[in-house]
């Protein structure tokens, strides 16, 4: 797990509840698929062994919110690379559009 500078970026309850809307859903599909050996890439199957798959999405997504703050507290801006690749998935789009509203 990747907590590099993301521990001092407080994140609200209704940061963490739209960041991760989709969860439920997600569990749903994940869960079985784990549960009969089917392994998640290596980042996400990490949080899975730790917390279980349902929480594991969760602290997950919690995770990259925070990296999201964090690279822009330190520049003043989200890099263009990190931009490109939120936009390129749905949590990625909730992530930054929760970012530009909320903060």
């Amino acid at each position: 797990m990747d907590n590099q500078n993301t521990s001092n970026s407080e994140v609200s309850f209704l940061e963490k509840a739209i960041v991760n809307w989709i969860t439920p859903v997600e569990g749903a599909v994940l869960w079985p698929l784990n549960k009969f050996g089917l392994k998640a890439a290596p980042k996400f199957q990490e949080y899975f062994d730790k917390y279980g798959v349902f929480r594991g999405i969760w602290e997950s997504k919690i995770n990259d919110y925070q990296r999201l703050i964090s690279h822009s507290s330190e520049t003043g801006e989200i890099p263009d690379q990190i931009l490109k690749l939120y936009d390129g998935t749905p949590c990625g789009c909730v992530m930054k559009l929760t970012y530009k509203a909320l903060r």
